[in-house]
């Protein structure tokens, strides 16, 4: 009975301190905009260049909220959520998602393919978690090119914030290339 942009602020973003996530970042003031790189010149339904608003067309026509795209957010909110992930649903003296929960959501759930009920998982040695993640490895693709992947073995989230469709979505070969060589780049700096 109430909208999931109003659910998330009261009961995540606001109890772990998520300043800057959340979704119509325009709605929020000019501080926020600039902040967030534009995503695209979109020539598809005349929007214009697309700045501080959500990319993905379906949301956007739902005034960018909805449950598969438009939520915005940086960095240092995206290592806290990983953290209340990693700790079982628990951050700040607070149990937000019961453990239950995070692992039926991040473990493998099907016979024909390796996602989980809510993430992507690592799919062998040419994922774009890269080479050196662990097999428990879980996370969540964007089409304008951010990522976030978690290995809960290696208590660690890698967190990439990128733009795959600037100017346009022409530009997006090798972002897979670039996620594993993140991906393995960290890794690799923890092993050493």
């Amino acid at each position: 009975g109430q909208r999931i942009d109003h659910y998330l602020q009261e009961k995540f973003l606001n109890p772990m301190g998520l300043r800057t996530t959340g979704y119509n970042p325009s709605s929020r003031g000019r501080w926020f905009v600039s902040r967030i790189p534009p995503t695209e010149v979109d020539t598809v339904y005349s929007r214009g260049m697309v700045h501080g608003e959500v990319h993905d067309e379906r949301a956007y026509f739902m005034n960018g909220v909805s449950t598969h795209a438009g939520l915005f957010s940086a960095a240092d909110d995206l290592a806290r959520w990983a953290q209340m992930i990693l700790n079982g649903g628990h951050f700040l003296g607070q149990q937000f998602i019961q453990p239950e929960t995070v692992r039926l959501f991040t473990s493998h759930r099907s016979p024909i393919n390796v996602r989980g009920y809510g993430f992507d998982r690592k799919s062998g040695d040419n994922s774009l978690a890269g080479r050196y993640t662990s097999d428990r490895t879980f996370g969540h693709l964007g089409f304008t090119g951010t990522s976030i992947w978690i290995d809960p073995d290696s208590r660690i989230a890698i967190i990439l914030l990128t733009n795959r469709t600037w100017p346009n979505r022409n530009h997006s070969s090798g972002i897979g290339d670039v996620r594993r060589s993140v991906s393995d780049a960290v890794m690799q700096s923890i092993r050493e």
